[in-house]
């Protein structure tokens, strides 16, 4: 894995900040550290015929895990939506993230019936000209 492209994610997080149509991110701060993130998209679901949120990252540091971040930033969320008149948050985990799994069950979301697919188009923004 290479090392990230900072000025490449400036721009592609940018379009998160302010007032922006395309989602939101959210913070959880314990004293003057950053010590968790969830990264949300505003989307519209043409199964249910409406607008969802999208949480399409949750993530807490090694040291804040189990200490009530990951709960605070998913309430965060579920506001974000109420104020937005959202009634779906949707996300997605790794399969062996049972930790996570726990917490989640916990806060009454269920798993969905669906599985997440994917297939790389391309060989993305991080390989090199010569790649390609």
């Amino acid at each position: 894995m290479s090392d990230p492209d900072e000025e490449r994610n400036r721009r592609f997080f940018a379009r998160f900040l302010g007032d922006s149509p395309a989602g939101c991110f959210l913070g959880a701060r314990r004293h003057d550290d950053l010590v968790g993130y969830a990264c949300l998209y505003y989307a519209a679901s043409s199964v249910e015929a409406q607008d969802v949120v999208i949480m399409n990252d949750l993530f807490v540091v090694d040291g804040q895990r189990g200490a009530g971040v990951g709960r605070s930033l998913i309430e965060a969320t579920l506001s974000v939506a109420e104020r937005r008149g959202v009634d779906i948050v949707r996300w997605s985990t790794a399969l062996d993230n049972r930790r996570a799994q726990r917490l989640y069950e916990q806060m009454g979301a269920e798993r969905s019936s669906w599985f997440e697919y994917e297939i790389v188009v391309g060989p993305g923004p991080d390989a090199d000209s010569s790649d390609r």
